[in-house]
């Protein structure tokens, strides 16, 4: 349903938000790999090690506003380090193109 979305230019930070708001894992998953441009391998690998800096870097690419940023890091990556009070730990681009880098490597192991 995601990539459906995105093909025809509807996926956007409000149908992010309910489907994070309804714990639907796959669709935020699908979502956040094609709105963040990041292999959805190295999104699956960062849910699976629930890296929440990560995901928040992944959220910031694909232009989620802060909610739907804090929606999703808390349902695919819930209670991690890396989180703060306020949410994930900002994430810079270098450190976040060095992330998807490893998150991409690692999978494609």
């Amino acid at each position: 349903r995601a990539a459906m979305l995105q093909r025809a230019g509807a996926l956007d930070d409000a149908a992010m938000l309910r489907a994070a708001r309804g714990g639907e894992v796959a669709f935020v998953t699908v979502g956040l790999s094609g709105l963040s441009r990041v292999p959805r391998s190295a999104v699956d690998h960062a849910v699976a090690t629930r890296c929440a800096k990560s995901v928040a870097g992944m959220c910031r690419q694909a232009g989620l506003g802060p909610a739907t940023t804090e929606a999703v890091v808390g349902l695919l990556a819930p209670g991690m380090p890396g989180m703060t009070e306020m949410g994930p730990a900002p994430v810079g681009e270098g450190e976040l193109r060095w992330r998807i880098d490893a998150l991409a490597r690692a999978a494609a192991r």
